[in-house]
């Protein structure tokens, strides 16, 4: 929601302006970052900047609303290992489920992917963090499921084994009894 701007701190903001056009990006608040002590002054111009990263500066008189926008929250950089354990990579334990492994792979992809930044004004590398990230996840997710299904066919294999055994055993018992009269 706040980004440090070279000459003040803007808010990310939607604004409706009196001739109902509707414009999303960031408004700079100056030195104290608060939207109350911007629209309370008496300046004649608000400093606004699209999310394309167009700058104008808007008469504040034709601001009609201003609707503060929750961030995304931006998750931290962690350091790009390429040759990383995919079960780590996905935040999962070697005992985990396929359900489990879709739903990491799900929040993680949504948190990293690079269409959910774009447009919102984030460093080039961060970027091309996420860019790796999401590849490093699908990387990990593919291995990932490739083990848990190799896993869960000999599960079942031992099974049909398991059952095999016991069948062919129930076979070879007597049917009442098993004693032998004299």
């Amino acid at each position: 929601m706040f980004k440090r701007a070279t000459d003040g701190v803007t808010v990310s903001v939607s604004l409706r302006m009196t001739d109902g056009a509707l414009l999303m990006g960031f408004l700079n608040c100056g030195g104290a970052g608060k939207l109350e002590y911007l629209l309370s002054s008496d300046i004649k111009f608000v400093e606004f900047v699209s999310k394309e990263g167009q700058q104008r500066f808007i008469a504040h008189h034709q601001i009609a609303s201003i609707e503060p926008m929750a961030s995304l929250e931006e998750p931290a950089l962690t350091p790009f290992v390429e040759n990383s354990e995919p079960f780590e990579i996905l935040g999962l334990q070697h005992s985990a489920t396929m359900d489990e492994a879709k739903l990491a792979f799900q929040t993680l992809f949504a948190t990293y992917d690079a269409e959910r930044w774009s447009g919102l004004g984030v460093p080039f590398e961060f970027s091309r963090f996420a860019i790796q990230k999401t590849r490093q996840l699908n990387a990990a997710f593919t291995a990932v499921k490739s083990i848990i299904q190799a896993r869960d066919d000999q599960f079942q294999a031992e099974q049909i084994k398991a059952a095999a055994m016991a069948a062919a055993a129930a076979a070879l018992r007597p049917m009442f009894g098993g004693g032998r009269a004299a």
